[in-house]
């Protein structure tokens, strides 16, 4: 686009002058070359230091990842900017069903029941009898919750804790909260709009709330603010009712990254029909495409189109395996065309179809993706594998192979190329009994004519 394009060199001398430039001849070159050069004296004058906060994992069980400070802050202090992306209808945080078609074209399938929200949904600011949500980007996204109220979740994890909670309710609150920014000037511009203004408008920054210390703030502590009442109800309400998935995918707790972290076992698809992997996970294999020849390719519009079988078809990997095996396939997709590979035993099929991954050099591998796969041989103690790679849905345009209808089988992969992944729409955050709620804005600060829905009795 024209904002992109007005950061780059215009002609190819004064990129060859940028480039050979001793101050910024590097690959971030054209990088230093758009950004203003401030001193270390203006930066502490007028900027908003973004490096108070740290990840680590959080104090609070089963919370994830939390924010803690990098340094002492002092009570009143801001511990963090948070500028908000501002979203004016929260429906569009409901998932659903989703189509894959030709080319990897996703599309909701909004002929189904929603299955559930966003997750995002729980990083974002909004008040119930409002459509808009403020969703932050930065750091300040790390805050976990944590209230004085007795009625806390935290306050009821034992006796002994609700005793405690009961003794000291200033241990167990918050040691930060949020407010609409001083430092931005735009803020209290849009603080005056309506909802419909503030989609018109071409005000430049949106919204923004700064994180205020409460009280000192020690260096390592975990920072808290209270998300609300209306959100620790609805927690609470979620933890007395939430029951487990008994059947299907979903009541498998076995996560993709769990695989990843312990090296799991990689299973050829013979090993498979004997002790298949939990039915909500799938392989991916580090793949880039080879130069193949100038062979003209037949018209892709007629060879492959929107099918049941391409919107499926990372699901139905298996129905592809069945077909390598067998000579009958099971489905008939009259609309991609295919040779007789289907007859061909295995090592007729590797002596046609195969490239080996030796010609791949992986220390070169960084911007490249990871593509569906399945392993059918293993080799040298488990330490590089035969797979057969599917067409990804990211990739821009389909391949040769694909557009031929014939398989792709990559030979030697190594074991550090193969990871697994979540299937489609089967990670953790398309549970339909996961928990999704906003951060609630304090009605004492969220501008009335912002409240656009009937308050839910």
């Amino acid at each position: 686009d024209r904002r992109t394009a007005s950061l780059l060199p215009t002609t190819t001398e004064k990129l060859d002058t940028l480039m050979n430039n001793e101050n910024t001849g590097d690959r971030n070159a054209i990088g230093w070359n758009t950004v203003t050069k401030r001193t270390p004296e203006w930066i502490r004058e007028n900027g908003q230091c973004l490096d108070n906060i740290i990840p680590g994992v959080s104090t609070i069980k089963q919370a994830g990842q939390g924010a803690f400070a990098s340094r002492a802050i002092k009570a009143g202090q801001v511990i963090s900017p948070q500028p908000l992306l501002q979203i004016y209808d929260r429906d569009t945080m409901d998932m659903y069903e989703l189509n894959l078609g030709a080319r990897g074209k996703v599309t909701p399938n909004f002929d189904k029941p929603k299955i559930t929200k966003q997750l995002m949904l729980n990083y974002c600011f909004g008040h119930e009898e409002s459509s808009m949500l403020l969703c932050p980007s930065t750091n300040a996204a790390l805050i976990n919750h944590k209230s004085s109220r007795i009625n806390s979740e935290t306050c009821h994890v034992t006796k002994e804790v609700e005793e405690e909670c009961n003794n000291d309710t200033t241990a167990n609150g918050p040691n930060a909260y949020f407010r609409w920014s001083e430092w931005d000037p735009k803020t209290n511009e849009w603080l005056k709009m309506s909802i419909d203004d503030m989609k018109n408008s071409n005000n430049g920054r949106g919204l923004s709330f700064e994180i205020i210390a409460l009280r000192d703030i020690q260096q390592g502590e975990e920072i808290f603010m209270d998300y609300g009442n209306d959100w620790e109800n609805a927690w609470n309400k979620h933890v007395k009712e939430w029951t487990p998935i008994k059947d299907g995918w979903a009541s498998n707790s076995i996560s993709a990254q769990y695989m990843n972290e312990v090296q799991y076992d990689i299973r050829t698809i013979e090993e498979l029909e004997v002790d298949p992997y939990p039915e909500h996970l799938m392989l991916g294999c580090l793949y880039w495409e080879f130069d193949e020849d100038d062979e003209e390719d037949e018209d892709y519009e007629t060879v492959y189109q929107d099918s049941e079988e391409d919107n499926e078809y990372l699901e139905d990997m298996d129905d592809d395996d069945d077909d390598d095996k067998n000579s009958n396939t099971k489905k008939n997709n009259n609309k991609q065309q295919k040779g007789d590979w289907q007859n061909l035993s295995l090592d007729r099929l590797l002596d046609r179809y195969s490239s080996s991954a030796n010609l791949l050099d992986f220390s070169q591998s960084e911007g490249t993706e990871y593509w569906p796969c399945r392993v059918y041989l293993s080799h040298d103690n488990n330490t590089k594998f035969t797979v057969r790679i599917y067409q990804s849905p990211y990739s821009e345009e389909p391949t040769k192979w694909t557009i031929r209808g014939e398989p792709h089988f990559v030979t030697d992969l190594p074991r550090e190329a193969i990871k697994f992944f979540d299937r489609p729409r089967k990670s953790d955050q398309f549970l339909p009994n996961a928990f999704r709620h906003y951060i609630g804005i304090p009605d004492d600060m969220f501008p009335e004519q912002w409240k656009n829905i009937q308050k839910e009795n």
